[in-house]
């Protein structure tokens, strides 16, 4: 039986949870990408938040250490994540902790609805804890998004 998503994700979301959606967006240089992403969940109560403050893998691991070398940020802003850490990827990935998604709850469970996916293996605490120090390394998230993930 199909719970939906209207019902699972406001029971089940909590920090590391894992979505998978259709993503259309500008990067910082310009380009436009458009793709289905897995994002991860980093409020520390997802459940109460007005906003969840979301990451996401890329495969383009040179690409974002030469993008943080450029803007001098710190390194542990970057977190490398493997298939053993999380089996749904099929390479190396690395989160940019230096960008991050905004959605609410119901923005989150339309996307899952329309045609996303919602994973129940979440992320290893090692690596929600990397990605959350990332983000609060960061200096380019704002303080009022940092105090969501703690």
């Amino acid at each position: 039986m199909d719970i939906p998503a209207k019902v699972t994700i406001p029971i089940c979301i909590e920090q590391g949870s894992v979505y998978h959606y259709y993503l259309e967006t500008k990067n910082t240089d310009g380009t436009t990408y458009k793709g289905n992403r897995f994002f991860v969940v980093l409020n520390a109560n997802p459940k109460n938040a007005s906003v969840l403050i979301l990451v996401t893998f890329t495969k383009q691991i040179i690409h974002q250490q030469e993008y943080v070398k450029r803007v001098k940020e710190d390194p542990e802003t970057l977190v490398l994540v493997s298939p053993s850490d999380f089996p749904r990827l099929s390479v190396n990935s690395v989160v940019n902790c230096n960008n991050i998604y905004e959605k609410t709850l119901e923005d989150l469970i339309a996307e899952i609805e329309h045609s996303g996916k919602i994973f129940f293996e979440k992320l290893p605490k090692t690596i929600v804890n990397a990605l959350v120090t990332g983000v609060l390394k960061s200096k380019q998230i704002s303080s009022d998004h940092k105090k969501m993930l703690v």
